[in-house]
């Protein structure tokens, strides 16, 4: 099974409250700045530091995984099961 690995679009930060989060949409987890006067751009860029990517194969398409998520779906026992 091939997996692509690519980075989140900026339109996947979502504006909350003038605070920009991003979700899982693995494990549905929101992750926000601690600093509220980050841009989305900035939120964006740090998200792909600590590994939040959007992650395709051939069962499945998700615009954005957090790290933890990331690791388990590429995992060999995970590609294996599905």
């Amino acid at each position: 099974m091939s997996v692509v690995i690519q980075p989140v679009d900026l339109n996947k930060v979502k504006l909350v409250e003038q605070v920009p989060q991003l979700q899982c949409e693995c494990c549905k987890y929101i992750a926000k700045p601690l600093s509220s006067n980050a841009t989305c751009s900035e939120w964006l860029y740090a998200a792909h530091r600590i590994g939040w990517r959007h992650v395709t194969t051939e069962q499945y398409d998700f615009d954005c995984v957090c790290a933890v998520c990331l690791v388990g779906l590429i995992a060999p026992e995970a590609r294996e099961a599905v």
